[in-house]
Formats: C-alpha cells, sequence, structure tokens
C-alpha cells in the first residue's frame, strides 16, 4: 500500500461552516451523491459544471476547470502507460498510474487550483481523479478544509462503469471498459484511498449507507453545514451486485466500510 499523507488539518469548531469540502472517491461510487448533499446546503461547487446525463441524472457536481487540472495532471502517468493505461488524456479518469506514483502540480497549475478556491464562502471540489491528484491539492487547500471519501460496493462499480461504456461506447473509442477492468480500476483506487484516509482528519461514507438513510448527521457534523436529510434518493440507485469479486476487493470493502461506520458513529454523536 502506499504510504499515508501528512493528515488533514481539521478546522476549529466554529469555523467549520466556513470551511471548503473536498469529495473523493473511486469513479462510480458516489461522489455525485455526496457532492449533491453538500451542494444542497450552501457550498458552491463552481459554475462550469459538467451537465446531467442518464447515468447521472441530477448532475455530476463537476466544475470542468477542476477536471481539466486534474486531466492535465493524471494524464502523463496513464495515456499508453501505467497500470490501467488508457489511449487519450479524455479518459484519464478510467486510468491507473503505477502503484506509488505521487502527482505534483507545477507553480502555474497550482495557482490555477488556488484561483478555483478563491473568494468568500465555502468551495468545494469533486473529482473522481482526485483519488489519484490530491497530493497536487494539497498544499493549495484552504485552512480547515474538510475532506470526505466515498466508497462503494466493488461489483456495483464495475457493473455501473460497463453500463455507462455500453450507453455510450463512441465516447470511449478503442478502450472497452470490461467489468474486469472495473473491478481492477477500484481496487487501485480504493487502495489509494485507503492510503489517503489513513492520514488523518477525513469522514469515509459508505454508499450502500447513504442510501438507507445513514451517514448524513455525520456529514452534517463533519462539514458544519445544513445537509438536508431527505436529500438521498435511493429510486436512483440503480447498480445490483451481479458479478463475482476478487477476494482482495471483498477485503478492502470490507476495511474502508467499517472506517465508515466507525466514522458515521463517531460524527453522529457529536453535539448530542
Amino acid at each position: 500500500m502506499t504510504a499515508p499523507l501528512a493528515p488533514v488539518v481539521a478546522a476549529r469548531p466554529g469555523a467549520a461552516g466556513h470551511a471548503d469540502v473536498v469529495v473523493v472517491g473511486a469513479p462510480r461510487s458516489g461522489t455525485s451523491l455526496v457532492a449533491q448533499l453538500v451542494a444542497a446546503s450552501g457550498v458552491d461547487f463552481g459554475d462550469h459544471l459538467l451537465p446531467p446525463d442518464p447515468g447521472n441524472p441530477r448532475g455530476f457536481l463537476e466544475d470542468t476547470r477542476v477536471s481539466d487540472l486534474d486531466d492535465e495532471l493524471l494524464a502523463p502517468h496513464v495515456v499508453g502507460r501505467g497500470l490501467l493505461p488508457v489511449p487519450e488524456a479524455r479518459l484519464a479518469w478510467v486510468g491507473a498510474p503505477d502503484p506509488g506514483v505521487r502527482i505534483t502540480a507545477a507553480a502555474g497549475q497550482r495557482q490555477r487550483m488556488a484561483a478555483l478556491l478563491a473568494g468568500a464562502g465555502p468551495r468545494g471540489i469533486k473529482d473522481p481523479r482526485l483519488v489519484w491528484t490530491f497530493a497536487a491539492w494539497r498544499p493549495v487547500l484552504r485552512p480547515g478544509t474538510r475532506c470526505v471519501a466515498i466508497v462503494r460496493h466493488p461489483a456495483e462499480v464495475a457493473v455501473s462503469l460497463r453500463t455507462m461504456w455500453e450507453r455510450d461506447r463512441s465516447y470511449y473509442g478503442a478502450l472497452e471498459v470490461t467489468v474486469e477492468r472495473g473491478l481492477a480500476l477500484w481496487t487501485a483506487a480504493n487502495r489509494r484511498l485507503a492510503a489517503l484516509v489513513e492520514g488523518g482528519g477525513w469522514l469515509v461514507l459508505d454508499h450502500a449507507a447513504l442510501l438507507a438513510g445513514e451517514g448524513v448527521d455525520a456529514l452534517t457534523r463533519f462539514t458544519g453545514r445544513p445537509v438536508p436529510a431527505g436529500g438521498v434518493d435511493p429510486a436512483l440507485h440503480r447498480s445490483a451486485r451481479r458479478v463475482p469479486v476478487p477476494a482482495a476487493a471483498e477485503r478492502l470493502y470490507a476495511d474502508l466500510s467499517a472506517r465508515a461506520r466507525s466514522d458515521a458513529t463517531r460524527w453522529a454523536g457529536r453535539g448530542r
């Protein structure tokens, strides 16, 4: 496993409501769901957002200026190379670099990152590539930034990725997103996620728990934002677990899910 990063320093309790929020997770893990909940509490995720589509009818809450930056950072490590190569930069989000790669940003890229976080009010950053590029963003995050990680069962992610590919094959060009590739991407990304949250200062959420109505209280107290309790629509959950999963991925999911249960209990109980 990649060595954990330095802990993320949490804001003082009184400043929590004004803190920025970063949402991190593997592709199709529920990052959009978490971002939608946080955005409903008044956090600004930008004004260059990807439009909704059939795979995400409520929107991605993903600013294209963030994803463009992350493509620049990630592409050199996944286009034609890496653990899971992709043929071109726009598909970097379904690629995975070699284990242990630490992605850094140049001075001009850091300036663009800082500009996206500038201004009054809490800002939100959400992008599945962040699981790989977080180390590059970390130096420009404003003090007290709340970092939220979301994990979803690997079979559901793999099926969802395959369904996306089947829906729009032309977008992926020569790259076929098989269920096997989806499982490999889930495993690589969540190994990295486990290393990130091991550094401390994160809230880990489980997608299944959120759909069951659990975790919203923890998200509210962790971010200091009035996250709406009725903001989760279980009807939008459409990927059943229909494929076998390697034992290593099941164990990793079990570990992250256990961390999510612990975090939910700890944060939901604060202030009561």
